[in-house]
């Protein structure tokens, strides 16, 4: 994936469209991708995919990769 900058579209781990990135954000060092359809994603350096952020905190990133992690109920 070439590099990610507001306005940049993506595609949303979550919900599979192709979205704009409203805003970047870094927490402990890791970057977030605030997205147009209200998703909150991060990137997987794995597969170069867009990740789920799964955290349940706004000021933690907590990546989940449908291609890399296991599964989780949600995927």
């Amino acid at each position: 994936m070439s590099v990610i900058k507001d306005g940049s579209i993506v595609k949303c781990a979550f919900c599979k469209k192709d979205a704009a990135v409203q805003y970047m954000a870094e927490y402990e060092g890791i970057r977030v991708y605030n997205l147009s359809c209200f998703h909150r994603n991060t990137f997987c350096p794995t597969c170069n995919q867009m990740a789920k952020d799964i955290s349940e905190t706004i000021s933690k990133v907590e990546k989940h990769c449908v291609n890399c992690d296991p599964p989780i109920d949600d995927d």
